[in-house]
């Protein structure tokens, strides 16, 4: 476990050919910002065991070829935003130990290739 905080800032939407973003067991913190579904070559993102809080980024829906999303064990306390059922690539879907609440978006069933909703 790294010992880095704070938030994650709009700049990361500047990353046009991130492929793979990992910061796990650190302690960033504050919203996801929106920005981020400007790395359209998104293909892995996992921000588990942060204490990222706020909603998920409605926008996620643009990320086209992210395969794997985790976001488990933050403090993200809303809904499962619709527009993540348009992440045509989805296959890995784990938001566990978060206060999400509402129903599970009705778009998740058009993934074809989801194997794994935690």
């Amino acid at each position: 476990m790294n010992q880095f905080e704070g938030p994650v800032t709009g700049n990361i939407g500047e990353a046009k050919s991130l492929e793979q973003l990992f910061v796990l067991n650190n302690r960033f913190s504050g919203e996801l910002p929106e920005e981020i579904s400007n790395v359209w070559s998104l293909v892995e993102m996992e921000l588990m065991y942060n204490q990222f809080s706020g909603g998920i980024p409605v926008r996620i829906g643009e990320l086209k070829s992210l395969n794997i999303l985790h976001l488990e064990g933050n403090l993200f306390s809303c809904g499962i935003p619709q527009s993540i059922g348009s992440c045509v690539s989805l296959n890995d879907i784990n938001l566990a130990g978060n206060s999400l609440f509402g129903d599970i978006p009705a778009s998740l069933g058009s993934l074809r290739g989801l194997n794994l909703l935690n």
